[in-house]
């Protein structure tokens, strides 16, 4: 009767061990490497095709044509964006004191009302003719 079996079953080898047991390794010793670096394949000769964009004057002649750098259409557009989110703000306020302009000029008629002052003698009268 043979007692070895297949690998990785847990039944028990010749040496009475369940295969489990077995060392996952290899014992047999490792073959000597070859002497030197592996050989590698020739490197080809860079292509005038593969130089940078610059050094073939195409940026300048792009620039030159009306063309505009990203960096520089990046920039402008964050500036749009924060000039936009300022003057969203700057209406928000100028709203909020057009609001509070107008409840004071009702409360000083309401005022002028209370004290029997004369309309022509008002306060706002002589604001809506330019005095001051």
């Amino acid at each position: 009767m043979n007692m070895q079996l297949e690998r990785g079953s847990a039944s028990p080898s010749p040496s009475g061990k369940p295969t489990f047991l077995q060392p996952a390794f290899d014992m047999k010793p490792v073959e000597p490497s070859p002497e030197g670096p592996p050989d590698m394949p020739p490197t080809p000769m860079a292509s005038p095709s593969s130089r940078p964009p610059s050094s073939s004057g195409e940026r300048s002649q792009a620039l030159s044509q009306g063309f505009l750098r990203v960096s520089e259409i990046e920039a402008t557009q964050k500036l749009n964006a924060a000039l936009e989110q300022d003057n969203a703000t700057l209406e928000m306020e100028l709203a909020q004191f057009l609001r509070l302009n107008l409840q004071l000029r009702d409360n000083i008629e309401v005022m002028e009302k209370m004290l029997d002052v004369d309309p022509s003698d008002s306060i706002l009268s002589g604001m809506s003719r330019g005095e001051t």
